[in-house]
């Protein structure tokens, strides 16, 4: 089965994006697995070879990992094959993808509150317990 994170990071790049139709969203599923994610962007990316025409997707602009470190081997895939103008963004907020932010190997990294990701939920339960009625999303 799908993982309810991925849909729900999945369907919020959607939503985001949908104000820029001149953006295709495209969508490789690497299962949280970052050696599947390298060999992905490697197949998207391949070396620039001056002169000959890439197999690759040029117009590839931006890749968003749904961890840090699915982020960081993307990274590591898009620099060893010239191609350090694609924008990679990640998510845990981890120490080492703060400071691939800082060094300008990551665009971005998405920090994870779960404490307060549990007090929110903690909270919802509380009051559905009560009998309130909680908003479902």
């Amino acid at each position: 089965p799908e993982d309810p994170a991925a849909v729900e990071r999945e369907r919020g790049l959607r939503v985001g994006f949908a104000d820029f139709p001149d953006i295709d969203v495209v969508v490789e599923n690497a299962g949280w697995d970052a050696l599947l994610a390298a060999d992905i962007a490697a197949e998207r990316m391949p070396p620039i070879d001056p002169g000959t025409p890439t197999a690759g997707d040029a117009e590839l602009v931006a890749v968003v990992a749904a961890t840090d470190e699915m982020a960081l081997v993307v990274s590591d895939v898009a620099r060893a094959a010239g191609r350090e103008e694609v924008l990679v963004v990640g998510f845990g907020g981890a120490a080492d993808a703060v400071a691939a932010v800082e060094d300008g190997a990551l665009a971005a990294t998405v920090a994870e509150d779960p404490a307060a990701i549990g007090r929110v939920g903690l909270s919802v339960l509380v009051r559905h317990l009560d009998g309130e009625a909680v908003e479902r999303n």
